[in-house]
């Protein structure tokens, strides 16, 4: 019998691959003779670099700490980047992520993409052709005007007085854009932003009212930033020519996809999960095993639409393999993913515990339910077959 085991991070307790880990030994404990098949996955989110590391290793990347020059709108000084002569890849959550901020410091006005827009531009300088980003947990909202701001465009008011585009609650006194040392910057490159969720950029569904509230806007901050962003955007648009806003991923890390294809020449938008889901030939794995289990910190309703959780579903369900998800929070609106197939969800919190609690003990919870799991479906084979597992 084979396993496979493909959960991403539990936030603030478990990487994705000590999330696996911990689910293979809850399995091992009740039979060590079931052969498992762990893949950490990431959606874009934090670790996706981690996740496919080792696998880019063996294809001649190399991995490397790249520092970030001084400025005033971060204090991460490093992040890490894989290369491969003009190839680079990069994870923007490292970068401009939730985790660098504490969370009762989350602010959509403050929170500046000024960081990444540094280490594009250094990746570009040290001969970059094709960068690729992925846009998953970060903690700002700015539609990518601090980045652009790095790379070389100028914002001005109607007066033609130069504005500290830095600063996101400043884009609604913008007027004018000089991006000639942009599009000269970015001439040569090209860039893949590799977005966790396909949302919009505007709209119901779009980067404000489905992810500003987790950046630490309020319910009433949204119809402003709504409006903030797109007033800023219909700027850039028209500066530029092109128009994105519709495209699957552009409401990704506040827009930041929305931006780079808008302004630079050669850009596309593409599934986090489909790129990692390749480079880790998640298809052929699963289409092996008898059972899949994946699963993340929280299942919800973005979980029905996007992230690794559906994503690997979908896997499942093609090669008729059953899919149960763990996590440690089971929101009431993943109870969709049932209609699309999945076999079974269940939290890791096996009594009444404070979040702390749970953090502190994820790893032997999480092994706890992988061996009612799995001890639950070898009794339904069992049943079915009067084999052993």
């Amino acid at each position: 019998m084979q396993v496979v085991i493909a959960l991403s991070a539990f936030k603030d307790c478990l990487s994705a691959k000590d999330a696996c880990a911990a689910v293979e030994a809850g399995i091992k404990k009740y039979d060590p003779h079931i052969e498992t098949v762990l893949l950490p996955m990431s959606d874009g989110s934090e670790g996706f670099l981690d996740a496919i590391t080792p696998t880019l290793l063996k294809r001649g990347y190399m991995r490397e700490t790249l520092l970030i020059a001084p400025n005033p709108y971060s204090t991460v000084k490093s992040c890490a980047v894989l290369h491969r002569g003009e190839q680079f890849i990069i994870e923007m959550a490292a970068i401009c992520g939730q985790r660098q901020i504490p969370e009762v410091k989350l602010n959509p006005y403050l929170a500046s993409s000024y960081p990444l827009g540094l280490v594009l531009s250094d990746l570009i300088k040290r001969g970059g052709k094709l960068i690729k980003i992925s846009l998953g947990a970060c903690a700002t909202h700015d539609l990518g005007i601090g980045m652009l701001n790095a790379m070389g465009c100028a914002f001005y008011d109607k007066d033609g007085s130069l504005i500290d585009a830095a600063s996101p609650a400043n884009m609604r006194q913008i007027r004018y854009i000089d991006s000639s040392r942009f599009d000269e910057l970015t001439a040569a490159c090209r860039f893949e932003l590799c977005y966790d969720m396909p949302n919009q950029l505007f709209g119901p569904s779009g980067a404000t009212y489905s992810f500003a509230m987790q950046k630490g806007a309020s319910r009433q901050d949204l119809p402003t930033l709504e409006k903030l962003l797109t007033g800023f955007y219909n700027i850039l648009a028209a500066h530029s020519g092109r128009d994105v806003r519709d495209a699957p991923g552009t409401g990704s890390a506040g827009g930041i996809g929305a931006a780079l294809c808008t302004c630079a020449g050669d850009c596309q938008l593409i599934s986090c999960f489909d790129l990692v889901a390749d480079l880790l030939h998640v298809r052929k794995r699963v289409a092996q095993c008898d059972l899949l289990i994946t699963g993340e910190g929280k299942l919800d309703e973005q979980d029905v639409t996007g992230k690794s959780t559906a994503g690997l579903l979908r896997i499942a369900q093609e090669y008729h393999v059953p899919d149960i998800a763990l996590c440690g929070i089971l929101d009431k609106n993943a109870e969709a993913l049932y209609q699309q197939g999945i076999a079974g969800m269940f939290s890791i919190c096996n009594k009444p515990m404070t979040k702390t609690q749970s953090i502190v003990n994820a790893a032997s919870l999480l092994s706890a339910q992988a061996y009612n799991v799995i001890s639950t479906f070898c009794a339904g084979l069992h049943a079915q077959k009067s084999t052993g597992c």
